[in-house]
């Protein structure tokens, strides 16, 4: 049994990890934009966008332009001024703003730590439709924080994450079916989720799709595809599919 080295998901470590804006809800991203061509003509130095916001008034700079420049401020680890953009797109309505600003609560980041704010704008995010903010807020009600525990209301969350095709909702759908939280227990749903997650590239899901192989769980058990899904994983860096191939190795399979 593998079951030391299953990673069924990641729910240590900052909430960032768990489901920063990789897709925010909105029409813009950090790699592709649609907004005013001044977004995107500093190349992620800055400036012109910046400039506009502290030479105009709010009016004049849209809530996205402001989530992209709070997006900026935070890869360049400036967090005070990443919080000051994320509010003003999170007050004007915009769901990535909102949930990056909980994010910023939730971890501490230039403001005091504060559950109770970082749910408030996760909850803003998610009533808006936007993944992220529905898995951020899943992941508080499934560790209790600000709020009581609730894992039928966890599973909502990333249920409705996942099924806009966000890669870290899957995956914890994936884990909330197999271990039968806040839902019955289905290993059928469960690898069909882990699959979906592991298709997209999610190291979490490409690890837990190859252990549901290996041990026959809602699936034939295949030892080859469970080698193909942890080598997936291992090329990403994962140390426990790289642990987990050794042991294969060293085992003989």
């Amino acid at each position: 049994m593998l079951t030391a080295l299953l990673v069924l998901f990641p729910l240590t470590g900052e909430a960032q990890s768990i489901s920063r804006n990789k897709k925010p809800a909105t029409t813009t991203t950090k790699k592709k934009s649609t907004t005013a061509k001044s977004q995107r003509k500093d190349n992620g130095s800055g400036s012109s966008t910046t400039k506009k916001a502290n030479e105009s008034s709010d009016s004049s700079v849209s809530p996205e332009e402001y989530y992209l420049m709070g997006e900026r401020y935070y890869n360049q680890q400036n967090y005070s001024e990443a919080v000051n953009c994320y509010r003003k797109a999170a007050e004007q309505g915009n769901a990535a703003g909102q949930n990056s600003l909980g994010l910023m609560y939730l971890n501490g980041y230039a403001v005091e730590q504060d559950y109770n704010e970082a749910i408030k704008w996760f909850q803003k995010a998610a009533d808006q439709g936007n993944d992220n903010g529905c898995c951020n807020l899943g992941w508080m009600y499934l560790n209790g924080y600000a709020v009581q525990q609730n894992n039928i209301k966890a599973f909502e969350l990333y249920k409705k994450a996942a099924e806009q095709g966000n890669d870290v909702g899957q995956n914890t759908l994936g884990m909330l079916y197999f271990q039968g939280i806040g839902v019955a227990q289905n290993n059928a749903e469960a690898i069909k989720w882990y699959r979906k997650s592991a298709e997209q590239g999610n190291v979490d899901g490409q690890c837990n799709l190859a252990y549901m192989y290996f041990e026959g769980y809602g699936v034939s058990k295949d030892l080859s595809m469970a080698r193909y899904w942890y080598q997936k994983a291992a090329e990403q860096g994962s140390q426990d599919a790289i642990s987990v191939l050794e042991y294969l190795k060293r085992n003989g399979y």
